[in-house]
């Protein structure tokens, strides 16, 4: 698990995100929410190394924060729906939220803090 920070260039104060899962690898990439949609301790994954995701199987809609890598945000997606499929040619990470955790904003910096457990 981790926990998510959000640096606006202005310097607005953020909360941090906590249950934050880190799907780094390739088996972790494609399941993403499908095993953690009834989990309410969950709050958002992070996928490292994508430029695309997929909502097939989804039972509610997310939030998409895409990122650089330096973890700026790009672009953010309000309710994507479930049986979707979205990319950002710019971007090398998302983070796949419940709607409404979070508020961030292109330009804004995401940093993950990893946790133990």
């Amino acid at each position: 698990m981790a926990i998510v920070t959000v640096v606006s260039p202005l310097g607005l104060p953020t909360q941090p995100l906590q249950g934050v899962v880190v799907a780094a690898g390739v088996i972790a990439r494609l399941r993403g929410w499908f095993g953690y949609q009834q989990r309410q301790d969950i709050n958002a994954i992070w996928l490292a190394r994508t430029r695309c995701i997929h909502t097939i199987a989804m039972r509610m809609p997310i939030d998409l924060v895409w990122m650089d890598k330096n973890g700026v945000c790009i672009r953010v997606e309000h309710k994507v729906s479930p049986d979707s499929l979205c990319w950002c040619g710019k971007a090398c990470q998302v983070l796949e939220l419940r709607c409404k955790q979070l508020t961030v904003q292109p330009g804004d910096q995401c940093i993950i803090h990893h946790t133990q457990g």
